[in-house]
């Protein structure tokens, strides 16, 4: 069925680093004209949270994919959004995911982990961590 080829889409997207979220939006009645008859249809709506150069992968993937001959596929430019988020979809695709390290800190040695970033400001670190 649609969501279950959704699931099926949007894994293969994570696993190639096409993507870095994916969202599936169930229930959505569209209407359209097809071969001049106004259709309804029950569809599935895949918001996909990429770079803009990974687009072309994108849409060859969902194309190949999808079991329409003309999917409803669209690229929309990005003019703001909250910058934590955004930063996480840009360092999505250049690092590991997890990475683990050794900080020093108060004088303290501590473990810390940080998700997906390069920037020393963004590493989480649990007091817990930290040993006298």
């Amino acid at each position: 069925n649609s969501r279950d080829k959704a699931h099926k889409i949007c894994n293969a997207l994570l696993e190639k680093n096409l993507v870095a979220c994916c969202n599936i939006l169930p229930g959505v009645t569209s209407y359209f004209k097809w071969e001049d008859k106004i259709t309804v249809s029950e569809e599935i709506i895949m918001l996909l949270k990429t770079k803009s150069e990974y687009y072309t992968q994108v849409e060859a993937l969902v194309k190949q994919m999808h079991n329409y001959d003309t999917p409803c596929i669209v690229a929309l430019d990005i003019v703001g959004g909250e910058n934590k988020f955004l930063k996480w979809i840009d360092f999505s695709f250049c690092c590991p995911p997890f990475v683990c390290i050794i900080c020093k800190c108060k004088g303290k040695l501590g473990v810390g982990s940080f998700i997906n970033t390069r920037n020393l400001n963004d590493i989480l670190i649990s007091e817990k961590s930290f040993q006298n």
